[in-house]
């Protein structure tokens, strides 16, 4: 049996054997919900802070970042657990008490 559904959201799709991605009538992308978030989607975390240029420069040289302005850095985290250990470790630079 096949079952077409339709929606904006790919988390709606996490039981579908087989998802589509079209863009203006074209697929773009195809594989399991699992397997095209884990090819195109990735995790950021946006932190607002005094000093965004120093937060960024206390971050691992690894760690894929964008200052994006005075007070505003973009972080690209592999998980919501990182994301919350970054929060963690800068504490004093985010002025979190």
């Amino acid at each position: 049996m096949t079952i077409v559904l339709t929606t904006h959201y790919l988390d709606e799709a996490d039981h579908a054997q087989q998802v589509y991605i079209v863009d203006h009538g074209q697929i773009i992308a195809s594989g399991s919900a699992d397997e095209i978030k884990q090819r195109y989607a990735s995790n950021q975390l946006t932190l607002f802070c005094p000093n965004a240029k120093q937060l960024n420069e206390t971050l691992s040289p690894d760690m894929v970042s964008q200052v994006m302005n005075e007070h505003e850095l973009l972080i690209k985290t592999a998980s919501i657990t990182e994301a919350i250990s970054l929060i963690t470790q800068h504490q004093s630079i985010l002025n979190i008490v």
